[in-house]
């Protein structure tokens, strides 16, 4: 249980997201009230460095799908709502809900699964060489469901990487940086797997195809690790 120095920490932070989410548009208003109940609920369940952990997927991964959409002319993606946040942590919570430790390792394998993943998305496209289908590794489009990259799965071991960093703090074991980076490529690859099955022929959407992915590769670094 937090003690009230680490609740004024979590309050502190949530009131400097808020202000920064309105002024730059990151949430909408449902998505700001949902996105302080989770993350409530992640410090009181899983302490600090859990916390800290979803306010660096967050910040980082909004940071980064900003910069790179704006450095390439693509297209802004919306405002994110409470769907997006389920899609993205969903599976996180449902670990520490069912385990609510200091350090879980399906909360912060399905972590390193999705930002592995979103670093991939918006970074992978990006590569100079075409990508693949992952499901008959013939060509395919950039952007396209299921595609796969050299730059995106370099990307994506960049994102497990970082969440190897932070389960290191939370846990003082060094074999958790390798473990998460190895949970980043892996869910970029279930993610795309997925991507080129199930939401390509329309059960999925990219929430739920999220979520899935972050959710069974969750589920199989707890059973391995």
């Amino acid at each position: 249980m937090l003690q009230i120095w680490e609740w004024g920490v979590v309050g502190v932070v949530l009131l400097l997201i808020a202000i920064l989410s309105i002024r730059k548009n990151l949430l909408d208003l449902m998505g700001i009230v949902i996105g302080f109940i989770v993350s409530i609920f992640v410090a009181e369940k899983g302490g600090l460095g859990s916390f800290f952990a979803i306010i660096v997927f967050f910040l980082v991964g909004e940071a980064i799908t900003r910069y790179t959409r704006k450095i390439h002319q693509r297209k802004t993606h919306e405002r994110r709502s409470t769907v997006n946040i389920i899609g993205n942590i969903g599976p996180a919570l449902i670990a520490l809900a069912f385990n609510p430790v200091l350090f879980n390792v399906a909360f912060f394998g399905s972590l390193a699964a999705a930002f592995g993943d979103t670093l991939s998305s918006e970074i992978g496209v990006l590569s100079k060489e075409r990508p693949l289908l992952i499901t008959t590794l013939k060509p395919a489009n950039a952007g396209e469901d299921g595609a796969v990259s050299l730059l995106g799965f370099m990307a994506a071991a960049v994102g497990g990487l970082l969440f190897g960093i932070i389960a290191f703090i939370v846990s003082q074991n060094w074999i958790w940086i390798p473990i998460m980076l190895l949970a980043g490529v892996v869910g970029s690859a279930v993610d795309s797997y997925i991507g080129a099955t199930l939401q390509k022929d329309g059960f999925t959407d990219n929430n739920s195809t999220n979520f899935l992915a972050a959710l069974i590769v969750g589920i199989i670094f707890a059973l391995l690790f």
